[in-house]
């Protein structure tokens, strides 16, 4: 009897045993896995949260600047005339050079770009110069200053400066932007 009774409890407690493996197989250790799982997908998405949050508080700062960028802006286009406006581009280039004590021998504008022209080199349509420009280098570095500014936006491309002192010429290329009447 004490055979059978320890056959028994050794059936049982390999019974017991294979009932723990099953349960250890087919239930416990896959939900561990899930739990797991699930604790790496919550922090990822905290990380995120976290990201998320920082870009907001970002957006934020830059939403608070637009009424001052628009101000800036507002100023920015009134440096860029609605037209061509050639004659006055070349007065206001004349009382640079008699503001600076320099000379302005020569000014050879181009013809305006078209805006479909401008549209493709991504800038606002422009009139291309050129100029030759004469004086001592303190008038030719005034010069440079008053074309600095004129109250049109002018953006000097190349300078070329030679001569002697103290008197030097100076080759200068050189656009001067405007808006096209389709861009308003």
């Amino acid at each position: 009897m004490i055979t059978t009774t320890r056959r028994i409890a050794a059936v049982a407690a390999g019974a017991a045993l294979v009932l723990v493996a099953v349960w250890y197989l087919a239930l416990f250790h896959p939900a561990t896995q899930k739990l797991a799982s699930a604790h790496k997908a919550q922090a990822a998405a905290e990380q995120n949260i976290s990201k998320l949050h920082a870009q907001v508080g970002q957006l934020q700062a830059l939403q608070k600047q637009i009424p001052a960028d628009t101000a800036k802006l507002a100023v920015l286009k009134t440096d860029i005339t609605a037209d061509p406006s050639l004659a006055t581009a070349l007065v206001q280039l004349h009382q640079a050079a008699t503001r600076s004590g320099a000379t302005l021998s020569a000014v050879g504008p181009a013809a305006p770009t078209a805006a479909a022209a401008a549209a493709q080199t991504s800038g606002p349509p422009s009139i291309a110069l050129t100029m030759t420009a004469s004086g001592s280098y303190g008038q030719l570095m005034a010069f440079l200053r008053q074309l600095a500014a004129l109250p049109r936006t002018l953006v000097v491309d190349t300078l070329d400066i030679s001569g002697t002192s103290p008197k030097l010429t100076a080759n200068l290329s050189a656009r001067i932007f405007y808006t096209s009447a389709a861009s308003h």
